[in-house]
C-alpha cells in the first residue's frame, strides 16, 4: 500500500489528521496528488471514519 496511504489511516489519528492538512495544503496549489484521486476514493469505504472524512477533505481539494 502507497506510504500516503498509510499515514493517512494511521491509528494515531491526530497524527493522521495532521499529515492530511499537510496534503490539503499542497493540493490547493498544484495537482501533486491527482493522481491519487481513486486511492482517496476507495478510503471512502474504510471503516473508521475519521478515515473516511479525510479522504472526502482530500478529494474535495482535487476538485478545485
Amino acid at each position: 500500500m502507497n506510504e500516503i496511504i498509510l499515514k493517512l489511516k494511521d491509528k494515531d489519528d491526530k497524527a493522521a489528521y495532521e499529515y492530511s492538512k499537510i496534503l490539503g495544503a499542497e493540493s490547493a496549489e498544484s495537482d501533486k496528488y491527482l493522481h491519487m484521486l481513486p486511492e482517496f476514493a476507495d478510503m471512502l469505504d474504510d471503516k473508521s471514519s475519521y478515515v473516511r472524512t479525510r479522504a472526502f477533505f482530500l478529494i474535495c481539494n482535487q476538485a478545485r
